[in-house]
């Protein structure tokens, strides 16, 4: 074999190489945009179900002025944080949801996962806020009424449903977590040029 034999063999061997190594890049930008899908999907679900347990709240209100004879005001009050949330938390899927990670350039979708985060904090607060007003409102009417029973009763709604907040508030902190890194992990692959994590913080 002369010289001009091995030269041609040597460039087609780092032809080969090129392309498998493309390949490998591309196929692991793949893998953690599936990733970053099922977190996605995952997410949507939690969003999901915090819509049909603010559905119930309007509907759990008339017991609240007829059955506990609590005020007419705490009964409206009550009904209202659960549609004001119902709507947040269905503006907040639709967020979700809106775009497809498999599909979508990476820039992109970070940016739309960066998005997704700051509606969920927006979301949260929100929550946190009129969900203490709430319980502070029950809490005050029930001590001036000196009903030790439904007091009771509210405690113990409150640490459960402050359990189960706390367990959904950790679920959707790692899930949108896991968005952002595998999308940024798919980002950051060798041969890509962009690098805007800076400019999404």
């Amino acid at each position: 074999m002369d010289i001009e034999q091995l030269k041609t063999t040597w460039r087609s061997m780092g032809d080969h190489i090129d392309k498998l190594e493309q390949e490998n890049r591309r196929m692991a930008k793949e893998l953690a945009a599936g990733n970053a899908k099922t977190a996605q999907e995952r997410l949507a679900k939690t969003a999901r179900r915090s819509i049909d347990c603010a559905v119930l709240l309007p509907l759990l209100s008339p017991l609240i002025y007829y059955y506990l004879d609590f005020p007419l005001w705490i009964a409206v009050l009550y009904a209202s944080f659960g549609i004001l949330m119902g709507n947040a938390n269905l503006v907040l899927y639709n967020t979700i949801i809106k775009n497809d990670y498999m599909s979508l350039p990476l820039v992109e979708a970070l940016a739309s996962a960066v998005k997704i985060r700051r509606t969920l904090r927006n979301v949260r607060v929100l929550g946190i806020c009129l969900g203490l007003g709430i319980t502070l409102s029950l809490v005050f009417e029930t001590l001036d009424r000196n009903e030790s029973a439904i007091l009771g009763g509210l405690i113990t709604g409150f640490i459960c449903g402050a359990i189960i907040g706390v367990r959904k508030w950790m679920e959707q902190t790692k899930l949108t977590r896991d968005i952002i890194r595998e999308l940024r992990n798919a980002i950051h692959q060798p041969d890509s040029d962009i690098d805007i994590s800076a400019r999404l913080h």
